[in-house]
Formats: C-alpha cells, sequence, structure tokens
C-alpha cells in the first residue's frame, strides 16, 4: 500500500503491515523509481506507482515465494528452436551441468545488457562505464562507442517522447504452457503504440525482425513471443493499444552496410 499526503513529499514511503517497506520517487516522465527502507538500494525506474510499489513489496517477500528458475526451457531465446524441434527440449535436459559453460560472447553480451540498463536508470555514464567489470567481463572504449553509444542513441530519443511510459528488463509470462517466460529488454508505450525491443550486442551474422522465405515472409521467434507475453502479462499497460513495433537494436554485424535497427510493425484490430 502506497501512502501519500495532499503534498506528495519527495520520498513516498511504501507501507507493509504498519512499516515501512521501501520508498517511491517520481522522476517526472521517466517514471517512479523504488527503494529499499533505506532508500539506498535502487530496484528501477516503472512507468507508474503501483508497478514501483509491487517491486519494493517483491523485495521483502520470503525467498521461498520468490524462487524460480533464472531461465526458462521455453523462453524467448530458445523459442524458434522448440517449435522447429520440439524434441530439442528433452535432449537440451540431458547436457551435464559441467558442460554448460558460458563463453566470452555470453560474457559480453550479459555485461552490455547490464550496462544499458546502468545508462537508463542514469547510474552510470558513456565514460564511467570503460574500464568496468560487470560480471565476468571489463567494458572497453569500443564496446560504449560502437554498441552501448548506438543503441542508447536510439531509445533514448523514443524515451525523451512526451507521455512515454517503459519497463525495463521486464520478465513476463507466455499464456497457456507452464513454465514459459522470458525478459524483455525494453517495452516503451507512446500513445497507442507498443515497442517491443531486444537488444543484439552479438557480431555475428545479422538478427531480422522478419525474414524472407520465398513468398512467405517469417517473424522472428522471440520477439512474437515477447510481444504475446507482454500483451499476457500487462493488460492493463497495453490497454488501447492498436500498433505494436518489434524491433532488434543490432549496432555490430559482420555483415557490411548492415542498418543497426530491424523493425516489423503490427496492427491491432479490435
Amino acid at each position: 500500500m502506497v501512502s501519500e499526503s495532499t503534498e506528495t513529499p519527495r520520498l513516498v514511503p511504501v507501507m507493509n503491515g504498519g512499516a515501512c517497506a521501501g520508498f517511491l520517487i517520481r522522476r517526472g516522465p521517466r517514471g517512479v523509481e523504488a527503494f529499499d527502507a533505506a532508500a539506498e538500494k535502487s530496484f528501477g525506474i516503472f512507468p507508474d506507482a503501483l508497478s514501483a510499489a509491487t517491486a519494493v513489496e517483491r523485495s521483502i517477500a520470503p525467498a521461498s515465494l520468490l524462487a524460480e528458475p533464472a531461465h526458462s526451457p521455453f523462453g524467448g531465446s530458445v523459442a524458434a528452436r522448440v517449435v522447429h524441434c520440439p524434441a530439442s527440449f528433452g535432449l537440451v535436459a540431458k547436457v551435464p551441468k559441467h558442460l554448460r559453460r558460458s563463453s566470452v560472447y555470453a560474457d559480453r553480451g550479459t555485461a552490455l545488457h547490464a550496462a544499458m540498463v546502468f545508462l537508463i536508470d542514469e547510474k552510470e555514464s558513456f565514460e564511467s562505464l570503460v574500464g568496468k567489470t560487470v560480471g565476468n567481463y571489463a567494458v572497453t572504449y569500443d564496446d560504449v562507442e560502437n554498441a552501448l553509444r548506438p543503441v542508447f542513441t536510439y531509445i533514448a530519443a523514443l524515451l525523451d517522447t512526451p507521455g512515454a511510459e517503459f519497463y525495463l528488463e521486464r520478465r513476463v509470462t507466455f499464456p497457456t504452457i507452464g513454465g514459459a517466460f522470458g525478459t524483455v529488454d525494453l517495452i516503451i508505450r507512446i500513445g497507442n503504440t507498443i515497442y517491443i525491443i531486444d537488444f543484439k550486442f552479438g557480431s555475428g551474422v545479422r538478427v531480422l525482425a522478419l525474414y524472407p522465405d520465398g513468398d512467405e515472409d517469417v517473424l522472428n521467434a522471440q520477439v512474437m513471443f515477447y510481444a504475446a507475453a507482454v500483451r499476457h502479462s500487462l493488460p492493463e499497460f497495453f490497454a488501447g493499444v492498436d500498433r505494436i513495433v518489434l524491433a532488434i537494436l543490432q549496432p555490430q554485424s559482420i555483415e557490411p552496410a548492415a542498418e543497426m535497427v530491424s523493425t516489423r510493425i503490427h496492427r491491432i484490430m479490435y
């Protein structure tokens, strides 16, 4: 429960059973930031007070209630594989744990995703990120200039649009399939349009939102998974939306002259 006086203070307490569980701070058009009871640890910036208060309440819930796997065997990143080869689910489950090692490429991708969160939350600058170790990877000047800065420039223009609301690193659940969930890098709503944005920091083959395949076009399964999961998980946020933009941002690719942004626009008919 969020308590506010007639004149909203800068720090708005979130009460739980008569005790203060945390605080909310309004960040203007960027949303509402949630903090712990000591007002030291931030849980992120949310589009509204209800979402921010929910983050505070989850932070004090018993660990047993929050226990859930870090990755879904049916998540967005493996959606295409599972759809085309359902038996792969069972085969992957048989891979011994000691063989499931992270690569330097995966460590870099994870670090740059985290760096984007720092930039959007204004906890780090481009300059302060150079040389910073995030997880198992040290961010380089090249990472900042050729990966982070182009992506941030694109999304900053959307976030700075008047009335823009967003969710950052939001876990969403896919309907009808138990255990199917994923984490969307960034969800932005501007008016009646929602942007489902996925960051790709790999420098390999370009990933597209839409692939030409003969007489038909094939939609990217991962961003389609996220779109369906967002609509299911955030029905109020999705209410009244009539346009969905699926966007993959990949600033680096081995393909010459490849564009950073790959999008597909869907219109919803009510």
